[in-house]
């Protein structure tokens, strides 16, 4: 969940005219431009990571068609068996979880695991 987000962050920097990605696809390998901006591995670009299945959503984009908001959900391939917890992150940078491995809404997810400001 890190790591995604701080390819986010860096795909917002590197492309300023469109802001974060549409989809996880365009932080993996390629020209290096906004399409393929080379900034993570295939594996983190497929969503299945760690045997955790990634769901990103970009929020819509403003007027000039800039997206600067989104959201990722990470849930367990097999509760329990490849992780017992759900995470979930938006462009506050804060890492959020439940010990149900089940998906739920951001709000319910009150149990900040990781903050931008600890980042180190």
């Amino acid at each position: 969940m890190t790591r995604s987000r701080r390819a986010h962050i860096q795909y917002a920097a590197q492309c300023t005219d469109s802001g974060l990605p549409v989809a996880l696809a365009n932080l993996g390998p390629g020209s290096g431009d906004c399409t393929g901006a080379t900034i993570s591995d295939e594996v983190l670009t497929t969503g299945v990571k760690s045997g955790y299945n990634s769901t990103y959503t970009p929020g819509a984009p403003d007027g000039a068609g800039i997206t600067s908001t989104y959201s990722i959900l990470a849930l367990p391939v097999s509760v329990s068996v490849t992780g017992p917890r759900a995470f979930c992150s938006m462009q506050d940078g804060v890492i959020h979880y439940n010990d149900r491995g089940t998906a739920v809404t951001r709000a319910s997810m009150a149990t900040p695991l990781w903050n931008k400001r600890n980042d180190f």
